[in-house]
């Protein structure tokens, strides 16, 4: 099997192949159950297995994708995740561990959901407490270009390039941002916070943002393209959007007459405007804005055949907030899980500014698609007890919930950490498909409803008593 290296900006495929998804799926896990690590040469020899196998390859047939704004939540199911810190803190020996395993359902299903979806998993321990999962790019970065080696015969570039959370969400709108193609957003709040175009005005007055995109040759999208991408935002929460054509002869637009001569000279300074371009605006809440605005970012790229299928690009997300507000419940809670270190240098702002501690979690994404997740875990007793209760958990709860944990902590435990790579998505995004459906066998709806068994099914009232349920049908009138 040829293995052409990457070339330009990003690693593009150059073979007319693509392995096939039960191949691959089979492969790996025959890989990971037999604990080979990059650089072994058990583990290099899967090329050889594939070429033996006659496995056929299959090029992509596109690029999956979600809904940017849509993240999907990451925490696990308390128990689980706290028995994982425990053995992970306290218990190990072992430097590293490899672990195929079913994941449970995630809480809020992704746009694609894969219920039952497997994981690869890998928790590195070291001894410095600055330890990172970035810090050992030999076995992560290492295992992920394996793969694309003897799978699909491409070598990526590495390492993989980091960006910061912030960063994500200022230029992208996302934490999963596909750096295939530019349309970068672009925050022009205080250009136009004191225009007379009133939505501007009155959203900046309302403590939101404005944020643009400029589109290169979106001039020439028609005004039914634009309707409906104004119809598209609005499923965001976006009210509309507002659009600009830069022409030859000036700039075409129904609120041009409202941006005075000062402000349209502020935006070209700042868009780097040119003729042809399309600029495009939402004003509202951050939230809103970056979902909207992500989310046409995608749209515009598969409209305008800006996406080139041929190329991988990789990148680390890093720096995530460690608490959100949660307006439902009043609180903080945890964006990642209650068991994530916050960065040494953020633990001042822990109890004054939570929402400003940044966490020591991250994730890898790949061309728009989170393929991988994972943080370093708090091992310090104190600092624990401190982030537990800018959740709003006092001791006596703290003691009663996760006394055996803190206790353990007490005892001392060293720096540790892990990653996840969910197994199906990467075999969907190895294997060029579209769907994580077509990698599972029998998947579950969006509702987790079987289509093959018709589960979920109303339980037996045996079942129930076992469970001292009781259920009470609405009566129809």
């Amino acid at each position: 099997m040829s293995r052409p290296a990457a070339g330009g900006r990003g690693n593009r495929r150059r073979c007319a192949a693509g392995l096939t998804a039960g191949s691959a799926r089979m492969k790996i896990a025959d890989m990971v159950k037999e604990g080979r690590e990059p650089g072994f040469r058990p583990f290099s020899t899967l090329g050889e297995i594939v070429a033996d196998a006659g496995l056929k390859l299959r090029r992509p047939a596109g690029k999956p994708q979600e809904p940017a704004g849509q993240k999907p939540e990451r925490a696990e199911p308390p128990d689980e995740e706290l028995f994982r810190q425990a053995m992970d803190g306290v218990a190990r020996a072992s430097w590293r561990r490899n672990v195929a395993a079913a994941a449970p359902p995630e809480p809020q299903p992704r746009a694609d959901p894969g219920l039952e979806e497997r994981r690869l998993m890998e928790a590195a321990l070291a001894g410095d407490p600055a330890l990172t999962v970035q810090d050992h790019p030999e076995y992560i970065e290492g295992w992920i270009g394996l793969l694309f080696r003897e799978l699909l015969g491409i070598e990526l570039s590495l390492p993989f390039a980091h960006l910061p959370y912030s960063e994500a969400m200022d230029r992208f709108g996302t934490d999963r941002p596909d750096t295939r193609y530019e349309l970068y957003l672009v925050d022009v709040t205080d250009i136009v916070a004191g225009s007379e175009f009133r939505v501007f005005r009155q959203a900046v007055e309302r403590g939101g943002v404005v944020k643009a995109i400029r589109v290169p040759d979106g001039a020439r999208l028609s005004r039914k393209e634009l309707d409906e991408l104004i119809e598209y935002v609005k499923v965001f929460g976006a009210q509309g959007m507002a659009w600009i054509k830069v022409q030859a002869d000036g700039w075409q637009s129904p609120v041009t007459k409202f941006l005075s001569g000062e402000v349209q000279s502020g935006l070209a300074q700042r868009m780097g405007i040119q003729v042809g371009d399309l600029l495009l605006f939402v004003a509202d809440q951050s939230k809103i804005v970056h979902d909207a605005l992500a989310n046409v970012r995608i749209r515009l790229a598969q409209h305008m055949g800006l996406i080139d299928a041929e190329r991988y690009e990789f990148v680390w997300i890093t720096h995530f907030p460690l608490l959100e507000w949660d307006h439902e419940e009043k609180r903080y809670a945890s964006v990642h899980h209650p068991f994530t270190a916050p960065l040494e240098e953020d633990l001042d702002l822990l109890e004054s500014q939570p929402e400003r501690v940044r966490s020591r979690a991250y994730d890898l994404v790949l061309n728009g698609t989170e393929v991988g997740g994972g943080s370093i875990r708090i091992h310090r007793q104190d600092v624990q007890k401190r982030v537990f209760a800018a959740l709003g958990i006092g001791e006596e709860e703290a003691a009663e919930k996760f006394g055996f944990l803190l206790e353990a902590l007490q005892h001392g435990a060293p720096p540790h950490g892990g990653i996840a790579f969910g197994f199906d998505r990467l075999i969907m995004l190895l294997g060029g498909l579209n769907s994580i459906r077509e990698v599972i066998a029998f998947p579950k709806t969006q509702k987790a409803t079987c289509l093959l068994s018709g589960a979920p099914a109303e339980p037996e009232i045996r079942q129930l008593l076992e469970l001292c349920v009781r259920v009470e049908k609405e009566r129809r009138s």
